[in-house]
């Protein structure tokens, strides 16, 4: 099984991460990593996005994948999550749009309501209602692109809107209960289930998503790292200490990553997938200060010697490449 969609069933991405130190520095690191990962077999690549320097995650991935595309020579970008509550839907739609006109079929999205206070505060946004404002963002985006939906009066005359509605492209949302899950399912769009999640509560809320309706992709997070975890476990500390102690959630599972040699971290993933139900795959290689030659050897090593593993035990073709735009110019 495997769509082509990016972020739908079938597909693996890799969840890049920022890394210390100069931006300069964060970005051509980035760059390589989306570079190598597209050549050694992920599907595509994703951002995550946190604001005022949180260990790994950016200010606008939507931004970033725009440029992560041009060097990337097959593969998808997605901004995922992205905190919706935080932006102007309309704009997001647009911001959407043009990628994907630059990059035909190698763009998608993932949003979440957000949970760190500071995140609103650096834009001067409403914490309190982020979750009534994240709906209410996602109905005007997804209408906004949403084929089925009334064209905007303004926003339809736009050419990228009119092609991404012609397309409909890939949104996920990350929820944290069943009614989350319900109103997802709703509202049309997939789900983007939490690396910290047990494969049982995903199951829990995959079941609560399709009893409502919901047909979209599911796409299980799942922290990797091929070897020892001892480096990728201090993730998990960095998150804490930069959270504002409300989150109780991240204090609950401190050993989520999944280590060891190929054969075992594959099967354990093909464990996580069976179980919860998901119908497509996120792996992220979390650690901090890691020298970058290491990472790209995780990159490496994954799409080698476990991916291969996980789409034969799941019945997931190999990808191919795309022949979309790269960098931006037709060949």
């Amino acid at each position: 099984m495997r769509s082509g969609l990016p972020l739908g069933p079938g597909s693996i991405g890799i969840g890049l991460t920022s890394s210390a130190g100069p931006a300069e520095d964060a970005v051509r690191r980035l760059r390589r990593e989306a570079y190598a990962a597209a050549d050694c077999g992920f599907d595509g690549v994703t951002l995550s996005e946190h604001h005022g320097g949180f260990p790994g995650y950016f200010p606008n991935p939507i931004l970033l994948c725009g440029l992560l595309l041009a060097d990337m020579r097959h593969g998808w970008a997605a901004a995922s999550p992205s905190i919706l509550p935080l932006r102007n839907p309309y704009s997001v739609a647009e911001d959407l749009a043009w990628i994907g006109a630059a990059y035909p079929g190698r763009v998608a999205a993932g949003f979440v309501p957000g949970y760190q206070e500071r995140d609103f505060d650096a834009v001067g946004a409403d914490f309190e209602t982020r979750s009534a404002t994240f709906w209410s963002h996602l109905s005007t985006l997804t209408g906004v692109l949403r084929p089925t939906d009334v064209p905007h009066p303004v926003l339809s005359a736009d050419a990228a809107i009119a092609d991404a509605r012609v397309r409909d492209l890939t949104v996920l949302v990350g929820v944290a209960g069943p009614l989350g899950a319900r109103r997802a399912a709703n509202a049309d769009v997939g789900l983007l289930l939490m690396s910290l999640d047990s494969a049982a509560a995903t199951a829990a809320l995959i079941g609560h998503y399709e009893e409502a309706g919901g047909k979209r992709s599911c796409v299980l997070i799942r922290r990797v790292w091929v070897g020892d975890s001892a480096t990728a476990d201090r993730r998990h500390d960095l998150w804490s200490q930069a959270s504002s102690g409300r989150e109780k959630w991240l204090t609950t599972s401190p050993n989520s990553v999944i280590s060891g040699e190929p054969g075992a971290v594959a099967t354990t993933l093909v464990d996580d997938l069976r179980t919860s139900g998901a119908s497509a795959l996120n792996i992220r290689v979390n650690v901090d200060k890691a020298n970058p030659a290491d990472v790209l050897r995780q990159i490496e090593l994954i799409g080698a010697e476990v991916l291969p593993r996980v789409r034969s035990s799941m019945g997931w073709q190999v990808p191919e490449p795309s022949t979309a735009l790269t960098r931006g110019i037709q060949s």
